[in-house]
């Protein structure tokens, strides 16, 4: 028998994203959001995989050299790097 994807609420995945509920409603329309509506007319569910796949980061946001990175930390490391050469 499959295992069963935990589900979640539109409040709790509000509060997980802190966003109010209707922004976590509108996503769900849009697509943006993956849900599933527990009957016909019965509450709408996120399952917890899908919010985790909202969630990971897309090849434009995540570069994969850090030597790109704008963060000061990793400048320096540079930078100490090349004085040492």
């Amino acid at each position: 028998m499959p295992a069963v994807a935990e589900l979640l609420t539109v409040a709790e995945v509000a509060r997980r994203l802190r966003q109010s509920e209707d922004t976590i409603r509108r996503k769900i329309g849009d697509g943006t959001i993956e849900a599933v509506r527990l009957g016909e007319h019965g509450p709408l569910r996120v399952p917890a995989d899908a919010l985790a796949a909202h969630l990971r980061p897309t090849s434009s946001a995540a570069h994969p050299d850090p030597t790109l990175r704008a963060d000061h930390r990793g400048r320096a490391a540079l930078d100490a790097d090349e004085e040492e050469r």
